[in-house]
C-alpha cells in the first residue's frame, strides 16, 4: 500500500478532486500545497516558510500532498513511494478552470484563507506552458528517484481506473 502520495498537474485537471477522494478511500491525511504556498488573496508566502512547512509534512510517515510549486517537487518526489502527473489537455483544463467559478466543489478545502476562485492571465499562461514547463524536470526527477513509481494519467477514464485500482 502506498502511504506517501504526490499528485501534481496542469492546472483544471482534476487533482484535487481525485486527492480528496483518494485520502478518503485510503485514510491518509492530504495536504493542498495552495494552503501553505500561498497567504491571503494569492500572495506568495515567504519561500523559507513554504519550505518548512513543506519539510515537516513530508517527514510524516503517510501523506497524499496535492499542487504544483515545481521548484518543490523534488523534496516531496524524494520522499515519496508514488508520484502522479495529471496532465490533461489545455483546452480541458481551462474549460474546468473557468465551470469552477462557479460550480466548485464546497467540500474540497484545498485553498488559503481569502484565496478565492479566479481566473487570472498568469494562471492561464501557466496552464498552456505546463508541458514546457515540465518536460526537462520530470525526466530528471524520474533519473534520480528510480525507486518511485512515476504514473502519468491523461483522460477521466484513466483517472477512474487509477482509482479503482490504487491502494
Amino acid at each position: 500500500m502506498y502511504k506517501k502520495i504526490v499528485i501534481f498537474g496542469r492546472p483544471g485537471s482534476g487533482k484535487s478532486t481525485f486527492c480528496s477522494k483518494l485520502a478518503k478511500k485510503m485514510g491518509l491525511p492530504l495536504f493542498h500545497l495552495d494552503k501553505i504556498y500561498f497567504a491571503k488573496d494569492w500572495t506568495k508566502r515567504d519561500n523559507q516558510a513554504y519550505l518548512d512547512d513543506l519539510h515537516a509534512i513530508v517527514q510524516q510517515d503517510e501523506w497524499i500532498i496535492d499542487g504544483n510549486c515545481l521548484r518543490s517537487l523534488d523534496v516531496r518526489w524524494q520522499q515519496a513511494d508514488l508520484v502522479i502527473h495529471f496532465n490533461f489537455p489545455f483546452y480541458l483544463c481551462l474549460w474546468r478552470l473557468i465551470k469552477r467559478l462557479w460550480a466548485k466543489d464546497c467540500t474540497i478545502d484545498d485553498r488559503a484563507p481569502g484565496c478565492y476562485e479566479a481566473v487570472r492571465w498568469d494562471l492561464v499562461t501557466y496552464t498552456w506552458r505546463w508541458n514546457w514547463r515540465v518536460k526537462d524536470l520530470i525526466p530528471e526527477l524520474q533519473k534520480h528517484y528510480p525507486h518511485v513509481p512515476y504514473l502519468t494519467v491523461k483522460s477521466s477514464k484513466e483517472v477512474t481506473q487509477l482509482f479503482k485500482t490504487i491502494e
